[in-house]
């Protein structure tokens, strides 16, 4: 089987190259929704390439809400690294984004930015997935994500790894459920 003069072997364990690696469970609910992965109120979140821009079902919400959870999770024990924002080191913004990006749903790269997405709820609202945002004398600096049971995680500063803890109040902003 000939692969052409520009096609690459990735290897027995290489990642694909492309969005398009999401595990099958995902891509089926994706496509059972019709391909929504996006907010229609909000600029800020983007679907993925082809998709519509509708409003996703609650079931999906759900269901990438836990899969950005368990992209979180798994990366407990990674350093804190300031301007991080993938494995081997991430910082409070970065973590979010890429735990969502793994999910299918681009989020902005800082707090601040992220802290405008998506819906406000409350903390006796709150789910796994949710969005905790921090302020502390100035606009908010700080995000963590909802991991259930009264607990969140997050990469919160240096000499410190993504790591679970229980939910704080102090400096408490504002929570939103971007999924």
């Amino acid at each position: 089987m000939s692969r052409g003069k520009h096609a690459k072997s990735r290897g027995k364990h290489a990642k694909p190259t492309s969005h398009h690696h999401l595990p099958t469970a995902l891509a089926a609910v994706t496509l059972a929704a019709g391909g929504v992965l996006a907010f229609a109120d909000s600029a800020a979140a983007a679907p993925l390439p082809g998709s519509s821009t509708a409003v996703r079902p609650a079931d999906q919400a759900d269901f990438m809400a836990l899969r950005a959870l368990d992209a979180a999770l798994s990366q407990r024990g990674t350093r804190y690294r300031s301007g991080g924002s993938r494995p081997g080191g991430f910082d409070c913004s970065g973590l979010v984004q890429w735990s969502y990006r793994q999910a299918g749903l681009y989020l902005p790269r800082t707090a601040a930015a992220q802290s405008r997405v998506g819906a406000r709820v409350s903390l006796s609202q709150i789910r796994p997935g949710d969005l905790i945002f921090y302020s502390y004398g100035g606009g908010v600096g700080h995000v963590a994500m909802a991991a259930g049971d009264g607990m969140l995680i997050e990469s919160s500063q240096s000499g410190h790894p993504v790591a679970k803890r229980r939910i704080y109040t102090r400096g408490l902003a504002v929570i939103r459920r971007v999924a």
